[in-house]
């Protein structure tokens, strides 16, 4: 069951940053950003590369999550 949540949030996560993409793709045209990124993962400006950005980014922060909860659980009295 926890994998199914852990998919359907990652897709949600991609659609909702490619409709945020779409949103500010135009203002950030006008600003003159030519990238987006975190770190070392640096794309070019659009809503697809926007998505992709925040599904890695929530998937990481969800795979540590999970990861501590389930060492948290095995120990818990």
């Amino acid at each position: 069951m926890i994998q199914v949540m852990y998919v359907v949030t990652i897709a949600v996560i991609g659609v909702f940053g490619y409709l945020v993409g779409i949103a500010i793709q135009p203002r950030l045209e006008e600003l003159g950003v030519t990238s987006v990124g975190v770190g070392p993962l640096m794309l070019p400006m659009s809503p697809v590369n926007l998505a992709v950005i925040g599904m890695v980014l929530v998937g990481a922060g969800l795979t540590v999550a999970f990861g501590l909860v389930a060492v948290v659980s095995r120990y818990a009295d």
